[in-house]
């Protein structure tokens, strides 16, 4: 009858670490999913902002091209019509990026200005131009 409290006694020890264990597995489970699904939200953020920069460039250079035949460059000038064609024409070159985030900044877009940074770190993260730029982007809309 003893030897039978013994082998209960270790059973339940052995199942109880068991249950221990598996329940940290879950949580660390957990935690990774978690994690997972916050670096998800990020991206698809990210994404999200890109498509509005690239919505707001090509519906900009529509406007310009369209507006141009007309009433001869409407709004905006023939320097960003300039800018924007370049900047649709190489989507690698950061100078473009820089050179349209700029001419927004002086020309108090401000929204256009940061949708524009905001796809060129994400090209180069480590850009101290573009880090720039949002320090005076920051400064002008506080």
């Amino acid at each position: 009858m003893q030897y039978l409290d013994t082998i209960e006694s270790h059973f339940t020890n052995f199942v109880e670490k068991l249950l221990r264990r598996s329940r940290i597995i879950v949580l660390r489970i957990d935690n990774n999913i978690s994690k997972t699904l916050n670096d998800i939200k990020k991206k698809k953020i990210i994404e999200q902002e890109k498509l509005k920069t690239k919505h707001i460039s090509f519906s900009n250079l529509n406007n310009v091209r369209s507006s141009s035949k007309t009433l001869a460059l409407n709004k905006l000038k023939k320097e960003e019509l300039a800018l924007l064609e370049a900047f649709i024409n190489d989507r690698n070159n950061l100078e473009s990026y820089k050179n349209l985030a700029r001419f927004y900044l002086n020309h108090n877009e401000y929204k256009n200005c940061r949708n524009v940074l905001l796809e060129a770190l994400a090209i180069d993260p480590n850009d101290k131009i573009i880090s720039d730029l949002f320090v005076v982007l920051y400064e002008k809309t506080k």
